[in-house]
């Protein structure tokens, strides 16, 4: 690899290989900076101190990821936990990812849950953002 620029192999792999000299490696947790999991439960704290803090959840591994960090994060501080937020769409079969949303949900604990259904009958009720469902009185 020559600067910046790929090499004939990398562009025909559509990947790059090594890495560049001048480039700084990945803060560890023994040099000061934090690990992945404390910065992303102290971007999440904020959010956790306002109950309720709602998490968008679509049981995939990002948002799995993020619900488990504010989870332990809530745990830890003594605050609610998180609400896990799922869109259920009623004609959209193929998009029902319910069973694993559950069973994440039930791994991390009992958690409040608000399901967002794609049409009012679905849910029992007018559609309503779940903030205002949940909001405080």
């Amino acid at each position: 690899m020559t600067g910046l620029r790929p090499s004939p192999l990398e562009i025909a792999a559509g990947r790059m290989f090594g890495e560049h000299e001048g480039a700084q490696g990945i803060g560890k947790a023994d040099d000061g900076t934090l690990s992945p999991l404390a910065a992303l439960e102290a971007a999440i704290l904020p959010a956790l101190a306002r109950p309720p803090c709602l998490v968008s959840f679509s049981g995939g591994r990002d948002s799995s990821s993020v619900l488990a960090a504010a989870t332990r994060a809530a745990a830890r501080e003594g605050l609610d936990p998180p609400v896990p937020v799922t869109l259920r769409l009623r004609d959209a079969p193929m998009s029902d990812e319910a069973e694993w949303q559950e069973l994440v949900v039930r791994d991390l604990g009992p958690l409040p849950a608000e399901h967002v259904h794609s049409d009012p009958d679905a849910g029992g009720g007018p559609r309503r953002h779940p903030a205002q469902r949940l909001r405080r009185r």
